[in-house]
């Protein structure tokens, strides 16, 4: 079982991270040509090293360190990416920089969800199996079920 919030999974390679210190996030941010205001898209966690970091020689590459998306850094990180806050942008104008909240979501569910991490694998055999049933849409993320799902899951493999 991961370690959660500490260990993750890597999009590349498929392994596990063992040690954030051994991780990288990366995505892609621009400037919208339209809007003049910066885009990000395409989340990824992976081993900080050649073969698992894809977007490395990306021109609009941008990265940063796991852990400074990990413990509390990972809710100021990932919340000023969707908001400055009214102190650096009292109106707003800037808007989100997140291209694709769900994507977004889904990178947050992976670094401030216990259990979220190692769960998301069995996530379509849970689907296909009617796992979920008719459980509501905040239940479903909560670290006891996730666990649960882990521990259930986990045994058939």
């Amino acid at each position: 079982m991961l370690i959660p919030l500490k260990q993750f999974i890597c999009d590349s390679c498929k392994r596990t991270i063992l040690d954030v210190k051994d991780g990288w996030i990366e995505w892609e941010s621009y400037i919208d040509d339209k809007t003049d205001k910066i885009v990000s898209k395409n989340f990824r966690i992976c081993h900080h090293n050649i073969r698992c970091q894809k977007l490395i020689n990306h021109p609009n590459c941008a990265d940063v360190p796991l852990s400074d998306f990990t413990g509390d850094y990972a809710i100021v990180q990932t919340i000023s990416m969707l908001d400055n806050g009214v102190y650096h942008d009292p109106t707003y104008t800037s808007g989100s920089e997140i291209e694709n909240l769900r994507e977004f979501a889904e990178l947050q569910r992976r670094l401030l969800l216990p259990y979220y991490e190692e769960a998301r694998q069995y996530w379509n055999e849970a689907i296909n199996q009617g796992y979920f049933g008719d459980i509501n849409e905040i239940s479903i993320y909560m670290p006891s079920f996730l666990k649960r799902m882990i521990e259930d899951f986990s045994e058939s493999h």
